[in-house]
């Protein structure tokens, strides 16, 4: 008989506690190089002139970060700029590409980009994201949104395994940053 992995998380404490200074609003956005469903090395510096909504999420198994997945990839809001190319939303994890890949395929998820941070571990090291014990190694669950510059516009680490990110706000900061000179 096996536990899914929300039973497991549930027998555990429910409280994210990160390793690291968290990160501030209003710094420059740390470099970090993610690994891609095909296994292709993604860098910071390739959004570079577009909006970035990033989350951090424990693993794309887990029902909540799979919704927190599924909201920004649907998000009417965000539909406009998703397409267009203006705002990027990548959600990284622990998981390896292969489960990202079929992730993706069996939740249709069209416009959210999942990565790993399994071979280099910088986006967790350098965003403060990783956690310790009892999830030591694993991805917390956090949001930044980048501008086009490269600067922190928003800044969230959850506190709990049940928590899910301020959607509206996340947006909102996404929308504000967008460059003045173009369209929604």
């Amino acid at each position: 008989m096996s536990q899914d992995r929300s039973e497991i998380l549930a027998s555990r404490s429910d409280r994210l506690v990160f390793s690291g200074t968290p990160l501030e609003k209003g710094t420059e956005a740390p470099e970090f190089i993610a690994v891609g469903h095909r296994f292709d090395s993604i860098r910071l510096t390739d959004s570079r002139g577009k909006v970035l909504i990033i989350t951090g999420v424990m693993s794309v198994d887990i029902p909540v970060c799979e919704t927190i997945i599924r909201r920004f990839d649907r998000s009417e809001k965000l539909w406009f700029s998703l397409q267009h190319g203006r705002i990027e939303v990548w959600s990284i994890s622990m998981d390896l590409p292969f489960s990202l890949s079929r992730f993706r395929e069996i939740a249709d998820v069209k416009y959210v980009k999942t990565m790993s941070d399994f071979r280099e571990r910088s986006f967790g090291s350098r965003y403060s994201a990783l956690l310790s014990d009892p999830f030591a190694g694993v991805i917390g669950r956090t949001a930044f949104v980048i501008g086009d510059k490269g600067t922190l516009e928003y800044v969230q680490y959850l506190e709990t395994t049940k928590d899910e990110p301020d959607y509206e706000k996340i947006i909102e900061a996404a929308q504000i940053a967008l460059p003045k000179d173009g369209g929604a």
